[in-house]
C-alpha cells in the first residue's frame, strides 16, 4: 500500500488489496420462479482483470449528482478471470410485468402403417409478456424463460441469450411506457394409436381427419365409420354376455353351497342340481354366441384396417 494501515486494538479495518475497474452493466433482471410480477435490479459483471476475484459482498453505488447513491448488496461468490456473473441485488417495483403462457397442438401429418395410426404433432408454447415501466429512463430488462426439453425457440431471433436451462430476452424499455414481448417455442411430437388397443375411436379419427382435412372431406369416412360403429356394437354385445356369465357363476356358488347344506339326495338338493344343470347348459350356449360373434368382429376388424388403409393421408 501507498500508505501505512493502523489498526488500534479490538478495532476492525476493510482495506482494499486490490483497485481495478471492470465493465458492468446495470439492467433489470426478471425470473418469474424468484418473483412473478417484478424484476430484480442487476449488475452484469466481468472480470477483465489479470486474476481471479475471491468471493464476497458486492456493494453497488450509482453515480447521482451530488455522489453515489447506494442500491444494494449481492453475494460475490469466487470470480475468476474472463467470467461474466449476473448478479440481482434489489426489487425493482417500478417495472411490472404480466406473463400469459399459452399451449396448443396442432397436426401436421397422419399415416397409417402396419394397424396403427401414426400422427405427427406440433407442439406449440406462446407466452406473452406486457411490461409496464414506471421508470422516467429508459432501462435495459433481461426477461429469463425456463427452457422445456426438446422445445425449440421460433420467436424472437435477436438479442437471446441461451443458457443451459433457459432462453433470455434483452429488451429496451422506453420510460414510462408499456412493452409487449411474445416468445413462441415448439416442439415435434409422434405419436401412435392403436385401433383395437382402444387407444383411439370413430371420435377421435373423425377428429384427427378433419384437422388435416376439413369438414367437406368428410364423406370420404363413410365406410370407415360405419365399420366402426358396427364393431362398436359387437363390443357392446360381448360385454352383454360377459354379464351374463359373471351372474351366472356367483349363482352357481351360492347352489354349491346351498347343496353342501342340505345334502344332494334331498328334494332340495335334486332341485339345486337340476339348476346347475341348466345353467352348466345356459354358459355352453354363452360360451359358443360369443365365438361366433368374435368371429364376426374379427372379420370387421380385418375390414377396417384394409379401409384405413384405403384412406389417402397427406404424404410424408
Amino acid at each position: 500500500f501507498s500508505q501505512p494501515v493502523t489498526i488500534a486494538a479490538g478495532e476492525v479495518a476493510a482495506v482494499p488489496f486490490t483497485t481495478t475497474p471492470v465493465p458492468a452493466e446495470r439492467l433489470a433482471f426478471y425470473q418469474p420462479a424468484t418473483h412473478a410480477a417484478h424484476p430484480y435490479t442487476a449488475v452484469r459483471l466481468e472480470n477483465a482483470s489479470a486474476a481471479s476475484l475471491p468471493p464476497g459482498i458486492l456493494t453497488v453505488y450509482a453515480r447521482g449528482k451530488e455522489g453515489p447513491n447506494y442500491l444494494g448488496d449481492a453475494e460475490l461468490t469466487a470470480f475468476p478471470k474472463g467470467e461474466s456473473r449476473l448478479l440481482p441485488f434489489a426489487l425493482d417495483q417500478k417495472i411490472r410485468i404480466v406473463a400469459e403462457p399459452k399451449r396448443t397442438e396442432s397436426l401436421s401429418r397422419v399415416t397409417w402403417t402396419d394397424g396403427l395410426l401414426k400422427a405427427a404433432i406440433t407442439e406449440r408454447q406462446v407466452t406473452e409478456y406486457r411490461i409496464d415501466s414506471g421508470h422516467d429512463s429508459p432501462v435495459t430488462l433481461l426477461i429469463e424463460q425456463p427452457r422445456e426439453a426438446g422445445f425449440n425457440l421460433r420467436q424472437p431471433t435477436e438479442r437471446v441469450e441461451v443458457t443451459e436451462t433457459s432462453w433470455r430476452f434483452r429488451i429496451a424499455l422506453p420510460a414510462s411506457q408499456t412493452t409487449a414481448l411474445q416468445v413462441v417455442a415448439t416442439k415435434p411430437v409422434a405419436r401412435e394409436y392403436g385401433f383395437m388397443s382402444g387407444d383411439i375411436g370413430w371420435p377421435e379419427l373423425r377428429q384427427l381427419y378433419i384437422l388435416l382435412h376439413g369438414t367437406e372431406n368428410l364423406p370420404n369416412l363413410t365406410e370407415v365409420e360405419n365399420t366402426f360403429r358396427a364393431i362398436s356394437g359387437i363390443e357392446k354385445e360381448l360385454r352383454t354376455l360377459q354379464e351374463q356369465q359373471n351372474r351366472i357363476i356367483a349363482e352357481q356358488k351360492r347352489l354349491r353351497q346351498n347343496l353342501q347344506a342340505v345334502g344332494s339326495d334331498s328334494n332340495l338338493g335334486r332341485r339345486y342340481r337340476d339348476s346347475l344343470g341348466q345353467q352348466e347348459d345356459q354358459l355352453g350356449r354363452i360360451s359358443k354366441d360369443a365365438d361366433t360373434i368374435r368371429t364376426r368382429r374379427q372379420r370387421l376388424v380385418q375390414q377396417l384396417g384394409q379401409q384405413l388403409a384405403a384412406v389417402k393421408w397427406p404424404d410424408e
